[in-house]
């Protein structure tokens, strides 16, 4: 069904819809499919009466077709238990925001009922300054033990 669709050009944005994919963004697929995302957010677009995204504050636009265009192969799943992640950089910019989320999905979203995924993460003794890319903000049973900082592994900023 979607053999007929091309990516279109946003006129506002100057920028092509899907946008093509990075490298990192490949990689991304690779963990998100190693890690079974696919079981709860899928790629199913929901059409409009069925669609809760927008109510729920999880997009400016409901799913459509075209955002899975690039997509080889798209997850499709069996069932979308969380949001579409087609436009989680429009909802959440901020990069602490997603490794925080990954570390301790409840720390961002006390009703998500995803699993930790810590694995994707190590905790090292900080040596001289902390490194630029250690999560800010972990709090609690999550914040590292002083002197350590928690960094994300390749997989986890894919």
């Amino acid at each position: 069904m979607l053999g007929h669709l091309e990516p279109v050009t946003d006129l506002d944005a100057n920028a092509q819809i899907p946008a093509p994919l990075s490298g990192l963004a490949i990689s991304g697929e690779r963990v998100y499919a190693a890690n079974g995302c696919i079981y709860c957010h899928t790629q199913q677009v929901r059409p409009s009466p069925l669609s809760t995204d927008i109510p729920k504050g999880l997009g400016p636009r409901r799913t459509v077709p075209r955002d899975y265009l690039r997509m080889r192969p798209a997850f499709l799943g069996t069932m979308r238990t969380g949001p579409d992640l087609s436009n989680i950089a429009l909802r959440q910019p901020d990069p602490q925001w997603h490794h925080r989320h990954l570390y301790n999905p409840r720390s961002v979203s006390a009703w998500s009922v995803m699993p930790a995924f810590r694995f994707l993460y190590k905790v090292r003794r900080i040596q001289g300054q902390p490194s630029a890319l250690a999560i800010q903000g972990l709090t609690g049973a999550d914040a590292p033990p002083s002197g350590y900082e928690v960094v994300p592994t390749p997989e986890a900023t894919a």
